[in-house]
């Protein structure tokens, strides 16, 4: 199984580590790859629990623009995009996606609830874990 995720960059609160940690010890031997976008927050810290507690090799999509980059380490590291591409290839890439949004309804200008909607859109089973 491949697992792609999106989240807040303020990183994730005690329940949504819960919920990904009851996860990863429910299907983690069943995960092969794990993608994500390489930003500082959710990302970085989803990564850390994947290595820690799966065999699944990450895959690395930065953005070219790297303020908020967080330069993780990565098995496969692709191409810098822009954030609207790597989204895009984070969910083509994933059976499923797990997003960690920072607000409980969806936000115009919101790069997780963004590729929510591109999951949607591309029938790609997805979770919501909401703060």
């Amino acid at each position: 199984m491949r697992v792609g995720i999106t989240g807040t960059r303020e990183g994730l609160n005690g329940r949504q580590i819960d919920w990904l940690t009851k996860f990863i010890d429910l299907v983690g031997d069943q995960i092969t790859e794990f993608h994500h976008g390489d930003c500082v927050g959710a990302d970085i810290e989803a990564s850390r629990l994947f290595k820690d507690k799966t065999e699944a090799k990450i895959h690395v999509h930065p953005p070219v623009n790297d303020a908020y980059r967080a330069r993780g380490f990565g098995d496969v590291v692709y191409p810098e995009t822009s954030y609207m591409r790597r989204n895009r290839d984070i969910v083509r890439k994933a059976d499923i996606m797990i997003a960690f949004p920072r607000t409980r309804v969806p936000q115009t200008h919101s790069g997780t609830w963004l590729t929510i909607n591109i999951a949607n859109q591309q029938d790609t089973p997805s979770f919501i874990i909401k703060p």
